[in-house]
């Protein structure tokens, strides 16, 4: 369906102000943020201040969207916005609404129930970032929409709900706790095809209880299947047989993996680590698959593992979209290997300041351990704080020891004091 500045007016119940002509404008894209504004084919919505404090429960650190706007601006198609904008030097339509963000929700929810091609959801308290630019990698041969960044709340699930408008043949949404707590289950809206859950670590812990809390509130993605949607889950992670009773209330389409058990859908044939990279063999339904992964850590060949039976579901060709992953690039920081140059020696560094949880710490220091035989030269693991952990910080840093002590560092720099009993 296509999507014209008439039809977004009757979507949203609300006349076009300085219509100019322009009524069958097509829009396929929508920002509130006033630099992503590029083309006549996006419509802004004008968020205010006050909309944005109710809906998060705080100030926002987004301007209010009026004052985004310059009043020179012209290469826009449509403005959402709930006090019209006087002054522009250029005539755009726009749509008074009562609340922004309640209109944005109004337009989301109408364009998911017209969209027709497969919705892939995402979360995890690790790897949900690094399997969704998997898939969207794997899948670079088709239009795919993603997020922006790592942008998974509730406002950027709405946002990314309405860019659906531009008829992707895939979407991929990575969803954060945020979207997922008692403030709202948005999988109920986004209603995905596929819901992937890739961990359960310690992660948030200042604001709720306890790890299963975590797996309870993140299973909660299960719930917008469909009967014939697909939960895809890390059955090595803690507290998986939670994520999968959870699943079983919402669909019987339950497949698993397990990096180190080979317990699950499909059967883990061999991986191993080279230097720069990780080599994976697979049987899928007595099909051996074989395929290189630019990662280094058996992290990123776990979420592999899930963003194998993701395409699985899609019919796409699998081998060729596997064979992608050569090129695959995760955030910056995110085991990013840097070459540094010091007055009198070449460094490498395996930087991984991007994630912050136990499971992704313990990730790092086996991804060091791996790469340690390719280099000469001191081997040395400088580590910081995991934040968000209220009372329990201090227990949950202890389990670090164990795994440094059995790394192959010969230096061990510990900053923060959380680090101390290290």
């Amino acid at each position: 369906m296509k999507y014209t500045i008439k039809e977004i007016s009757n979507i949203l119940n609300s006349p076009i102000l300085d219509p100019s002509g322009k009524e069958e404008q097509i829009i396929t894209n929508f920002e509130y943020q006033a630099i992503h504004l590029n083309n006549t084919e996006t419509a802004f919505f004008s968020i205010s201040s006050n909309s944005w404090s109710n809906f998060l429960g705080r100030k926002s650190k987004l301007t209010d969207g009026n004052k985004q706007i310059n009043k020179n601006i012209k290469n826009i198609g449509l403005i959402i916005t709930e006090e019209y904008i006087e002054g522009l030097n250029f005539k755009i339509p726009q749509i008074i609404v009562e609340n922004s963000i309640e209109a944005l929700k109004t337009l989301a929810v109408t364009i998911r129930e017209n969209y027709k091609n497969p919705i892939i959801a995402i979360t995890g308290s690790m790897g949900k970032s690094s399997t969704r630019l998997m898939v969207a990698q794997a899948l670079k041969n088709y239009k795919v929409l993603e997020n922006r960044a790592n942008s998974n709340t509730r406002s950027a699930v709405l946002l990314q709900m309405c860019k659906l408008a531009s008829n992707p043949d895939f979407a991929i949404f990575e969803v954060s706790l945020n979207a997922l707590n008692n403030r709202g289950n948005f999988s109920l809206i986004l209603k995905p095809d596929i819901a992937i859950v890739t961990g359960i670590g310690s992660a948030h812990l200042s604001t709720i209880g306890s790890e299963v809390d975590i797996a309870n509130f993140k299973s909660r993605i299960f719930y917008g299947l469909k009967d014939s949607g697909i939960a895809i889950i890390n059955q090595g992670t803690m507290h998986s047989d939670i994520l999968i009773v959870n699943a079983q209330k919402a669909t019987d389409n339950i497949m698993t993996y397990d990096l180190e058990q080979n317990k699950g859908t499909i059967e883990i044939v061999g991986y191993s680590i080279k230097k720069g990279y990780a080599d994976i063999k697979l049987k899928v339904k007595e099909e051996n698959i074989n395929y290189e992964l630019s990662s280094l850590s058996l992290g990123m060949i776990e979420n592999s593992i899930a963003v194998v039976l993701c395409l699985m579901n899609l019919k796409v060709d699998l081998s060729s979209c596997l064979n992608h992953l050569k090129e695959f690039k995760s955030f910056k920081k995110v085991l990013e290997i840097k070459e540094v140059e010091s007055q009198n020696n070449t460094i490498t560094l395996i930087d991984d300041t991007h994630n912050a949880s136990l499971p992704a710490m313990i990730n790092a220091i086996e991804a060091f351990n791996s790469q340690c035989k390719y280099f000469s030269g001191n081997k040395i693991i400088a580590i910081g704080k995991i934040s968000d952990l209220g009372a329990q910080s201090k227990e949950i840093h202890k389990k670090l020891i164990k795994y440094i002590e059995e790394s192959k560092a010969d230096y061990v720099l510990c900053l923060d004091d959380e680090t101390r009993v290290i």
